[in-house]
């Protein structure tokens, strides 16, 4: 029996605005997502990723959603992803920032960027305490 191998895509949207957008759902990610495959891959692209595309995880707050797609067709994804410009009629950038073959992976990947930002932000606020 062949086992099917999946990766997952750690991406993080970023707003050019850069405002929360509270109301974005995994529907809307999910359409978007499929709408830019099927534009830059046309119906082939979209036909392959189609049957293992998933949204697994995404949070509106802080702009990071979890996709699962197979092994043979990510590439196809992650072109797509940083083609596109727009999410619910707002500019935005799509940031791969993991890929990897389990969620674990990604959520290891997710922990250590956290880390990184909080320690630089934690360097930019010692630099702008005021001495006296």
């Amino acid at each position: 029996m062949v086992r099917l191998k999946h990766r997952h895509l750690l991406v993080e949207i970023i707003f050019e605005d850069g405002l929360v957008d509270e109301n974005l759902k995994f529907r809307d990610v999910l359409k978007a997502v499929q709408g830019a495959v099927q534009a830059f891959h046309g119906d082939y692209g979209l036909g392959c990723i189609m049957s293992s595309f998933q949204v697994k995880y995404f949070n509106p707050m802080t702009s990071i959603c979890l996709l699962r797609v197979s092994k043979d067709h990510y590439e196809e994804l992650w072109s797509a992803l940083t083609l596109m410009t727009s999410l619910n009629s707002r500019s935005c950038l799509f940031t791969v920032i993991h890929v990897g073959g389990t969620i674990r992976s990604c959520q290891k990947a997710l922990i250590k960027k956290n880390k990184q930002a909080l320690a630089l932000d934690k360097a930019n606020a010692a630099d702008h305490i005021p001495v006296e």
